[in-house]
């Protein structure tokens, strides 16, 4: 009995070690998962889209038009979206 109890506790105490990883998303390394990957962080993480009355959905729909129609992708759309934030 004791032996099951024991079983139990560490079964217990493994299970958020099991279960407790955080899954995100994969991105391509290419300009277009780059752009995603992004958009995404700075349209979870930065608080002041909606304060600064930026709709940061219709910013996602112009800018990747012009990351697939680019080679140098980094150097003209994507600071460009960023500057919107400041």
């Amino acid at each position: 009995m004791k032996n099951k109890i024991i079983q139990l506790l560490l079964l217990i105490c493994c299970l958020p070690a099991l279960t407790g990883c955080i899954r995100e998303e994969e991105y391509a390394n290419d300009p277009i998962g780059n752009f995603e990957q992004l958009w995404k962080i700075i349209d979870e993480q930065y608080c002041f889209l909606d304060t600064k009355g930026i709709d940061w959905d219709a910013v996602h729909d112009e800018y990747s038009k012009l990351i697939k129609n680019t080679e140098n992708w980094w150097y003209r759309p994507c600071p460009t979206m960023i500057c919107l934030t400041f």
